[in-house]
């Protein structure tokens, strides 16, 4: 599925579930100071509940890889002008 990404003696690295190590980093480098998404969830809360979330999100990820499907509302955004564009 990802072999046209890494050389060939690599591939098979990309097709493991996500480790719960994985998901935390990821978290903890989003960056913050955004607006929320349709959910109204902002990326700080996300940071300061990771360790309380990430079992379920560890969970939802690896579920999601395994399946190939996921929520349709991710899907979905939110689009706006920004005021200081010119």
């Amino acid at each position: 599925m990802f072999g046209n990404l890494v050389p060939a003696a690599n591939s098979d690295c990309l097709n493991v579930p996500t480790s719960q190590d994985e998901i935390k980093s990821s978290v903890c480098a989003l960056r913050g100071n955004c607006a929320t998404g349709i959910d109204g969830i902002c990326v700080e809360m996300f940071k300061h509940t990771v360790n309380v979330i990430l079992p379920y999100m560890h969970a939802l990820f690896n579920q999601i890889f395994a399946t190939g499907q996921f929520p349709a509302d991710w899907s979905e955004s939110v689009i706006s002008p920004d005021k200081l564009a010119k």
